[in-house]
């Protein structure tokens, strides 16, 4: 048999073949795919980042400005998420006292003091020192508050705390920050504190950062 007599029974063959491939496309379909992909199989697991479970701590203020005038008063407002078996807790601050001072929250009550957060729900704690917490000479912030037995703990996202600084001058500035040593939070037991995350220190910042008044620089100049 030629090789040109071939050519009818090759195509007649080519042809079955297509025909089968159309007659059962699943078939072609699931070869084409890994065994996981295929219908009816589980899909594979995509495993997202979860959010963290550590206690963060956060300094808000409002209204946000890069720099303050004469007479602005910013609110600063130390908030916790992930809050875990909280029964007490302290934040010592200082500040500018040329530029800031803190208006006073409770004005019935003796000396400067600043607002408790929402985390102290009222008359379930103690807030110290009772004879004012804020030294607008020295420029010293020394606030504590703790619950009262049988209060239970706290749990979740609150505020520790919320401080209304007006400012006096076109100069300065001032950095607040959370560290084991400006905040301290403790749960019914005491010792050891609380750890936790922060989200940054926060710079309050007068018009002119710094100034140089001329006296200062005649004196430089003179050599005194």
């Amino acid at each position: 048999m030629s090789p040109r007599s071939l050519w009818p029974l090759t195509l007649w063959c080519l042809a079955a073949i297509c025909l089968a491939a159309l007659s059962y496309p699943g078939r072609w379909a699931d070869a084409a795919l890994p065994p996981t992909f295929r219908e009816g199989s589980p899909a594979p697991l995509i495993t997202a980042s979860q959010p963290t479970t550590q206690t963060v701590a956060s300094i808000l203020r409002s209204p946000i400005k890069p720099t303050y005038d004469p007479g602005d008063r910013i609110t600063v407002t130390v908030r916790i998420e992930n809050l875990a078996d909280f029964y007490g807790g302290s934040l010592d601050w200082t500040f500018n006292a040329n530029t800031l001072r803190v208006v006073d929250a409770d004005p019935s009550r003796s000396g400067v003091q600043v607002t408790p957060g929402s985390i102290f729900v009222p008359g379930s704690f103690i807030a110290y020192p009772t004879g004012g917490q804020v030294d607008n000479v020295r420029g010293r912030i020394s606030f504590a508050g703790t619950y009262i037995n049988p209060m239970p703990p706290f749990n979740g996202i609150g505020d520790f705390v919320s401080i209304t600084f007006e400012v006096k001058s076109t100069c300065g500035a001032t950095l607040l920050e959370l560290t084991p040593d400006t905040l301290k939070m403790s749960d019914r037991d005491g010792p050891p504190p609380i750890t936790f995350q922060t989200t940054g220190p926060l710079v309050l910042s007068a018009r002119y950062g710094y100034c140089v008044y001329l006296p200062h620089v005649m004196n430089s100049y003179s050599g005194d």
